[in-house]
């Protein structure tokens, strides 16, 4: 669904298996057919909002949208993103950068693209002080 590098798949391949010394098995450590279902600790509404009013730091969002392929477009994505457009609102200082030249892993695809647009941000957020 999401199309990535290869080293991507590995490295994500690798990060939810897990050797059972007992059994000398290799099993995952989630099922993959479970993303976007309801899980059963969640916060309500109520409460994601009351978070999102809460948070006094600066916020970046990167969201990559290239092609067909946009988790966000799925049925799933779009219930997310719903929720996600609500809530911006209520951060008092969120930004938003979208891509639409990569995919969903772009972090891991393209680590050097993506620090190139979080460093100017985070410079510009993250300014010193000056001394007096």
């Amino acid at each position: 669904m999401f199309p990535k590098a290869r080293t991507t798949a590995e490295n994500i391949v690798k990060r939810h298996l897990r050797y059972e010394p007992e059994t000398a098995d290799w099993v995952f450590t989630h099922d993959v057919r479970t993303y976007g279902q309801k899980q059963r600790v969640h916060l309500t509404k109520e409460q994601s909002d009351s978070f999102a009013r809460s948070l006094k730091l600066p916020l970046l969002m990167i969201t990559a949208q290239k092609g067909s392929f946009s988790w966000q477009k799925s049925k799933v994505g779009k219930v997310i993103m719903s929720g996600v457009e609500g809530r911006k609102r209520l951060i008092a200082d969120f930004t938003e950068i979208v891509s639409t030249d990569h995919f969903h892993h772009m972090h891991s695809d393209d680590a050097p693209y993506t620090a190139s647009l979080v460093m100017p941000w985070l410079l510009e957020k993250h300014r010193p002080a000056s001394k007096l």
